[in-house]
């Protein structure tokens, strides 16, 4: 049985690619803060993490940004 998720969820790499449905590589490039667009994360420790609202703000900002272009 799967456990409701919440805003405050903590994912890796593997869970945001499956909830997004893109690759886990396509993720790592995304969390590279060097990128025009990327998915805001965190290192813990040698490990990155995303908290599922602020990707989900990412996400929503990006969608706007391409339809005001």
């Amino acid at each position: 049985m799967q456990t409701e998720r919440k805003e405050t969820d903590i994912l890796t790499i593997e869970e945001i690619a499956e909830w997004l449905r893109v690759t886990p590589s396509w993720v790592r490039a995304h969390a590279n803060k060097n990128r025009r667009s990327f998915l805001p994360g965190f290192k813990a420790g040698k490990y990155v993490r995303f908290e599922r609202g602020t990707v989900r703000l990412a996400v929503a900002k990006g969608q706007k940004e391409q339809e005001t272009s």
